[in-house]
């Protein structure tokens, strides 16, 4: 089963997905990657199709026959931080060929974060595609959706990348998690006043 038969067959099933990057050209990439949002819809599918599940930890699976598919389910992930939940970066993909991608600012911000975060590089190619997303995207949403995820760190780390400082960007790989791991805690703990109060 070739891409083009898997993705008409995932776009006839109920599955929602986007490929998140490497998408212009599948025949020099090794595996896709891909959000969704069901795990179990997509396994269904994927299994019954010849792939085999190699692992399962969500929101991490993988899926091989000859090529790899690396799946992110519900949400998108960077050093174990939240990215972005499926839903919202779903509810913005658009139909590309025959199948479905992110939109430009989602691209923009997942390119930019797995390669600081999680790769600690960002490859001469993923430059080149950064460089030309810059010119497409709404800056203002862009800005705003790093102040989200990252706070004011955010706001600092898209200052270097609209400025093409990809070097400063790469340093600040662990100021970005420390900024995201405050989030996180931040919102748990309001979380878990609120319900405090509700119980009383």
């Amino acid at each position: 089963m070739n891409y083009s038969e898997l993705f008409a067959h995932l776009n006839e099933s109920d599955v929602k997905y986007c490929v998140l990057r490497n998408y212009t050209n599948f025949d020099n990439t090794s595996d896709i990657d891909l959000l969704i949002d069901d795990p179990i819809t997509v396994d269904r599918n994927l299994t019954k199709f010849g792939y085999e599940n190699v692992l399962w930890s969500e929101p991490y699976l993988l899926y091989r026959n000859g090529k790899t598919i690396d799946i992110r389910a519900g949400r998108t992930t960077y050093l174990g931080m939240c990215g972005g939940t499926a839903n919202d970066i779903l509810s913005r993909r658009k139909k590309y060929k025959n199948f479905y991608i992110p939109s430009q600012e989602d691209e923009y911000i997942h390119l930019s974060l797995h390669y600081i975060l999680n790769k600690r590089e960002i490859r001469k190619k993923y430059i080149i595609r950064l460089d030309y997303l810059l010119d497409k995207i709404d800056h203002n949403i862009v800005c705003k959706r790093f102040q989200e995820l990252c706070g004011q760190s955010g706001i600092k780390l898209f200052d270097y990348l609209s400025g093409k400082n990809y070097s400063k960007a790469l340093d600040m790989k662990w100021e970005l998690f420390r900024s995201m791991f405050s989030l996180v805690y931040m919102y748990e703990h309001i979380q878990y006043m609120a319900n405090k109060r509700l119980l009383k």
